[in-house]
């Protein structure tokens, strides 16, 4: 009720703005204009109430619901006009209650939301979405929704009445879902025939989509076969020869809710007889039909062990689609929380022995989703389920996806276990990760978590690794995280061969500039310990990225400047180089010009600047938010919508900046070969170390 208040004041409040605008455009009195604004001031914008009271808008002795349903008769601003838990909801609840016991009081309310009796499909649903609003689209408003529709089926005619459900399909987005939740209040209440229900459900599953509010329709689908399992039985009938995908979703959540169902001996044997049918058919959509029936019978509690095993056998040695389909079926019977202890037992050793990194990507995605699904007690088996499916490739990305949601899941749940997995798969599939985490917006949801945890350690052991991949993962991680440094206790006991490694793998990699300054100035005192001819390696690598990064760089040693000497002497020394280099710049001749040179840079500068401003809008959000117009002069803008035309703006700059890596452009063979060079290095000390272990 406060809600419609509010929307009242605000609607109120938008047509006085309205006239003063429309008085402003005819240059009207001022007075007038300041009588408007004075009405503005004297409208009071309601506060809302946490009280679980009745509103004041009411006496205690209506009726919640008929208020409601009046409201929404009369196209009052819509809002929620019962709070949960209030003494409000308590009175709804009990008047509801009476609506289920004395049809009559039912059908009063009913002619109060349609006194003109039932109305086309359209003002129909729209009238009852207005009314679930009001009441709060929770349990209460479902009921009141299936009542009403099985009173407006009451009213109508036998295909009227279909033709109104029918409808239910075309109710725009949002207002659908909630109406899927009210279906199994209306199946307790109607019987619907089998041909109209053979149509119906497939056509309600084609418009959820994809969607995953998708529980109200199974919800209701099984509480249809469990209210008229001989209609259900016929309606399975009619979908079996079917090639429909989402027909053949609703026959095979129909048979496997039939095997839960108790019915009469004569529709049970009938059942019995069609489903060993389907069973011994060698038709793909009966199999099909008969396979994923026994995902919604192991919910149900009726798989036994023998069950999955036959299934096993059976998709194991069918066709490939089959063979991927297993996989699917196995893991979601596991996430039964009524599946029995033989069966657990039995898929959990199937899947231990049939998983590996050369089953389809469908179903390597069946098997990540599952493990990123089990509980805290299950994480040691999730994660070798989700090792044994590597390697994935970069470009399926939804199993990252599952990957990701694993890894966020492990995180929050087992530190020390997080810190092994990463580095195990790291190990078994470090490229294609890498290649994934580059890519924008990949793995941000994991990024985030790992900022508020203690993955330093973690981040430590994947740099001292012996594999490559390891070590850049590190990397990458130490430069996404802004860590500055890591902990010591990981570092304390290295040898020098594993710093070099280190150092070395850092000079090969892509990293920010102040990333590479913080694990530079972490190095320190580890390099300290070293050989000179290491020390000397280092000091040239400050050198350096003080040339390549004077920004980010410079800034980062200056601050460790007093307690490392080292950096002040590579500060000092790149001073001077700047300082001979400005000379060089004003020397006469640096004014001698080099034919065509003028020209191709400023080519290349063009060039270079509509590849960065593409790049930009293809990534940036606010591109994809907002429509982008090119002015053809002038610095300001102003818009013309609803025939005004809108005061002028000027153009505002939003800019960024960042550090590019000038050796890069300035020497790029050098660079090349620094990386070359990098690369040798730790070839020759991970071959000194293979000798060494033979």
């Amino acid at each position: 009720m406060m809600d419609g208040n509010i929307r009242k004041t605000e609607a109120s409040k938008r047509r006085i703005r309205r006239q003063l605008a429309a008085k402003a455009a005819r240059d009207e009195a001022f007075g007038d204009k300041i009588r408007l604004v004075e009405e503005m001031g004297d409208e009071k914008v309601p506060k809302q109430s946490k009280s679980t009271k009745p509103t004041s808008l009411r006496t205690k002795q209506d009726s919640i619901l008929l208020t409601a349903i009046r409201h929404t008769v009369d196209g009052e601003p819509r809002g929620r006009e019962v709070v949960k838990d209030s003494d409000d909801q308590k009175q709804l609840d009990a008047e509801v209650d009476k609506l289920f016991v004395d049809p009559d009081r039912a059908s009063s309310a009913f002619a109060e939301l349609f006194p003109e009796g039932v109305p086309g499909p359209q003002v129909f649903f729209d009238r009852i979405s207005d009314l679930q609003l009001r009441l709060g689209w929770g349990e209460t408003a479902h009921r009141v929704t299936g009542l009403l529709l099985s009173l407006a089926a009451e009213k109508l005619p036998p295909l009227q009445g279909e033709a109104l459900f029918r409808a239910l399909a075309q109710v725009r987005s949002p207002l659908f879902f909630p109406f899927l939740d009210s279906l199994s209040i209306l199946f307790s209440r109607r019987e619907l025939r089998a041909e109209f229900a053979a149509e119906w459900f497939p056509s309600l599953l084609r418009r959820v989509g994809n969607d995953l509010a998708s529980g109200g329709f199974w919800n209701a689908l099984a509480a249809y076969c469990t209210k008229y399992p001989k209609n259900a039985l016929q309606l399975l009938k009619r979908l079996s020869g079917t090639s429909d995908e989402q027909e053949i979703s609703v026959a095979s959540y129909v048979l496997g809710s039939l095997r839960c169902v108790d019915m009469e001996d004569a529709t049970a044997a009938d059942f019995r007889d069609f489903e060993a049918l389907l069973s011994a058919s060698s038709a793909t959509v009966a199999r099909a039909i008969f396979h994923r029936s026994w995902l919604r019978s192991a919910w149900c509690g009726k798989m036994r062990r023998a069950d999955l095993e036959l299934l096993t056998t059976r998709m194991t040695t069918g066709s490939a689609e089959e063979r991927e389909q297993v996989f699917w079926l196995v893991c979601r019977s596991l996430l039964s929380p009524t599946i029995s202890e033989d069966s657990l037992k039995f898929g959990w050793d199937w899947l231990q022995s049939h998983v590996s990194g050369d089953i389809a990507p469908v179903a390597k995605c069946n098997v990540v989703d599952f493990a990123a699904q089990l509980p805290s007690d299950k994480f040691r088996q999730a994660a070798e389920l989700v090792l044994a499916v590597q390697p994935i490739a970069p470009e399926h990305k939804g199993i990252w996806k599952e990957i990701e949601h694993f890894l966020v899941k492990l995180l929050g749940g087992n530190l020390a276990l997080f810190r092994q997995f990463i580095a195990e798969l790291a190990t078994r599939n470090g490229e294609s990760w890498l290649k994934v985490l580059h890519e924008p917006g990949q793995f941000e949801w994991l990024l985030s978590e790992m900022q508020s945890k203690d993955v330093g350690s973690a981040i430590g052991e994947l740099i001292l690794a012996e594999q490559p991949k390891c070590r850049e993962l590190g990397l990458f991680f130490f430069d996404k995280l802004n860590l500055t440094t890591l902990p010591t206790a990981v570092f304390e006991k290295v040898d020098e061969r594993r710093v070099a490694l280190a150092f070395y793998e850092l000079q090969r990699s892509v990293i920010h500039g102040s990333a590479i300054a913080r694990f530079l100035i972490f190095l320190i005192p580890l390099v300290e310990r070293t050989s000179p001819a290491l020390q000397d390696e280092f000091y040239n690598e400050l050198v350096l990225q003080l040339k390549n990064y004077p920004g980010a760089c410079k800034e980062q040693f200056a601050l460790e400047a007093k307690r490392f000497p080292i950096l002040q002497k590579a500060i000092d020394e790149v001073d001077t180089y700047f300082a001979e280099l400005k000379n060089a710049y004003k020397s006469p001749i640096n004014q001698i010009s080099i034919s065509g040179f003028d020209r191709s840079a400023r080519l290349h500068s063009r060039r270079m600047t509509n590849e960065v401003s593409k790049g930009a809008e293809e990534l940036s959000i606010f591109t994809k938010l907002v429509k982008k117009v090119v002015l053809l002069y002038g610095r300001e803008w102003r818009t013309f919508h609803g025939g005004v035309l809108g005061e002028s703006s000027g153009l505002k700059q939003i800019s960024t900046s960042m550090e590019f890596p000038r050796m890069e452009f300035i020497d790029p063979e050098g660079m090349q070969l620094r990386r070359f060079h990098a690369s040798a290095r730790i070839t020759e000390l991970t071959l000194h170390t293979s000798r060494a272990t033979e």
